[in-house]
């Protein structure tokens, strides 16, 4: 039985971070399934990235909307992934938007 393991990704920076992980996961097929997902909150910057490393796209959620906020772009990536995970036969754990947003401002908070 192999482990499923979901990357999410959206930014230049993450796919950068990740790349090698997921690399090295598919070197393993036996043990691990990798599922990549992309928010593509950034299309511009993470899409050249995604093509140099050779990351396989398994599913592209295109959050992508002018002028967002972030916390547009959370909203539209959990409610995505929320489809998605049911699509797949998971069922997620409840999360709250509100309490994410509380943790936003907290954290904005606590840096600035």
């Amino acid at each position: 039985m192999t482990a499923r393991v979901l990357t999410l990704f959206g930014t230049r920076p993450e796919v950068i971070k990740l790349a090698p992980v997921i690399r090295r996961l598919e070197e393993f097929p036996s043990a691990f399934t990798t599922i990549n997902v992309a928010s593509s909150q950034h299309t511009t910057l993470l899409h050249p990235f995604i093509e140099s490393f050779g990351v396989r796209i398994d599913h592209d959620l295109q959050v992508m909307q002018p002028d967002q906020s972030p916390h547009e772009v959370c909203a539209r990536v959990l409610t995505a992934m929320e489809a998605l995970l049911a699509e797949q036969g998971r069922v997620p754990r409840d999360v709250d938007a509100q309490e994410l947003e509380a943790l936003w401002a907290r954290s904005k908070r606590e840096v600035g």
